[in-house]
């Protein structure tokens, strides 16, 4: 009974943990399709302001962010700032589909 218990605290750590998921790609390319749960953010539309927004929104949250081939993903985590332990770059949309993750 103990290990069930121990099991489920685990999977709710895992589950409760804010993890933003990113798209960083061009409206053409989201067109074509997007990962399940991710929020669009063309990096071409990232001001001063907009970078000082998103650092706030998510400073408490891990993201992980994806692009076309992951150039544009690791500018973005770049200009956020953020450390590798919040930000992971998944890489491109394709690899990603392939492995079954799209909508």
């Amino acid at each position: 009974m103990k290990l069930f218990f121990v099991l489920l605290f685990i999977s709710m750590s895992l589950f409760a943990q804010d993890t933003i998921l990113i798209d960083v790609r061009e409206q053409d390319e989201v067109a074509q399709g997007m990962l399940k749960n991710a929020q669009w953010i063309p990096l071409s539309k990232l001001d001063e302001k907009k970078i000082t927004e998103l650092k706030e929104q998510y400073k408490d949250k891990k993201i992980e962010v994806y692009c076309r081939s992951g150039g544009r993903a690791n500018k973005f985590i770049s200009l956020l700032g953020f450390p590798e332990a919040q930000a992971k770059n998944l890489g491109g949309y394709e690899e990603l589909k392939t492995k079954g993750q799209s909508k």
